[in-house]
């Protein structure tokens, strides 16, 4: 193959793969079951539907109480900030100022790292 026809397969699977995450960018609201299962695994509950990495980091949080006041504390005082771009979505989770987790969202997942 010659480097001219090399370079527009290149940007014709460029195209593509756009193209195939611009119609699968997860809703906003998807979001949501997510972290509201991996807040319930953190204090101790069992749900499937959580993200391993997001449920780490909120069980990291120093709390001395006991797991259901930890979580009422939780749930009451963390924040998400989202941003749209047009490929994907960034919601970041925070607990009392403090960055819990960056999510993004991009190709029908969520996946979360370290605040």
């Amino acid at each position: 193959m010659n480097s001219q026809l090399q370079n527009y397969f290149f940007i014709l699977l460029l195209v593509v793969v756009a193209g195939f995450a611009l119609m699968t960018k997860p809703a906003a609201a998807t979001f949501d079951p997510i972290l509201e299962a991996s807040i319930t695994n953190a204090f101790g509950g069992d749900d499937r539907n959580g993200d391993d990495r997001l449920e780490k980091e909120i069980d990291q949080l120093y709390c001395t109480f006991g797991d259901a006041t930890c979580e009422r504390n939780f749930r009451a005082g963390h924040t998400i900030e989202e941003a749209d771009y047009i490929l994907l979505r960034h919601n970041r989770v925070t607990y009392q100022n403090v960055s819990v987790a960056n999510c993004i969202g991009a190709f029908s997942y969520w996946i979360c790292f370290n605040g």
